[in-house]
């Protein structure tokens, strides 16, 4: 991570399998120094360089990282280049000089199906990504009662294994499951207690899951807070068929000190919206 200049933002958030954020290298997280840090899965026991600035632990063998770069305006963009022109990533093995670790396993991936995804069948998902995640003391007791019916890592699910209780049971518990979700969904306009690690999350499974269905992979509240909106002041569904103002007052904006924004998503997808003006963010001057 180089040395970021003036008050530019940057931030590389990392999560795992569980969609927990268990690593933050940035300016609100690491400083503007920069430095090198080092990524290790649940079973790594290597030995750590003495020029590694932070380590940083993986509860799950496959991780992901969101990186975002602030940009000021159309003119700073060679600025922002030459930043990330100085992001680097490398093998811990490159670095240190030592041999290259064997080469992992294979993975055969399973072909996604939103319709598989969305009933019993979701099980077969959940069994291949338990593989890849190591089992924490809080969940073993109800893991070994998910085992029960089927669902445990690596394990092929079959509901004719299963008892004809036992199946109703799961499609009665995926029906309830989507209904309190969306009631969650529902009841959720901020951010704030939806996003982070382990230690502040917990087991909290109907906020996780809220949080998945609402923005996966959104920021800690200490990088960002979200506010959102489906309805107008009258409760009714925002639509392309209105037009809507949100006011702020001539010395009201949001007392932000890099950036704050408005961004509109298509429902359900909440993927963003096409428009004719492109996508445009306000942009505060530092606080």
């Amino acid at each position: 991570m180089p040395p970021v200049p003036g008050d530019r933002y940057v931030t590389f958030q990392w999560f795992d399998l569980y969609t927990y954020n268990f690593a933050y290298v940035g300016v609100l997280s690491t400083g503007r120094g920069g430095g090198r840090f080092l990524f290790a899965g649940p079973g790594w026991d290597g030995e750590v360089p003495d020029d590694v600035d932070g380590v940083f632990r993986s509860e799950t063998e496959f991780v992901g990282c969101l990186g975002r770069t602030g940009l000021d305006g159309p003119d700073d963009l060679p600025n922002v280049v030459v930043l990330q022109q100085q992001y680097g990533l490398s093998p811990l093995h490159e670095l240190a000089g030592t041999p290259a670790p064997p080469a992992a396993p294979a993975v055969d991936w399973p072909a996604w199906d939103e319709e598989r995804a969305a009933d019993r069948d979701f099980v077969d998902y959940l069994n291949f990504l338990l593989r890849f995640c190591a089992p924490v003391p809080a969940e073993r007791d109800v893991l070994a009662r998910f085992a029960r019916a089927g669902i445990a890592p690596g394990v092929s699910f079959d509901p004719t294994a299963l008892t004809d209780e036992q199946v109703a049971a799961i499609d009665a518990g995926v029906t309830g499951g989507h209904r309190r979700l969306e009631e969650s969904i529902d009841a959720t306009h901020s951010s704030i207690g939806l996003f982070g690690s382990r230690a502040t999350l917990g087991e909290n499974y109907l906020r996780r899951a809220t949080a998945a269905a609402m923005g996966i992979y959104g920021n800690d509240v200490e990088e960002a807070i979200y506010l959102g909106w489906h309805a107008d002041e009258d409760g009714k569904p925002l639509s392309g068929n209105e037009t809507y103002v949100v006011p702020f007052p001539a010395d009201g904006l949001p007392p932000v000190r890099l950036f704050w924004s408005i961004t509109m998503y298509a429902l359900p997808g909440r993927l963003l919206v096409a428009n004719p003006i492109a996508t445009r963010s306000a942009t505060a001057p530092p606080a």
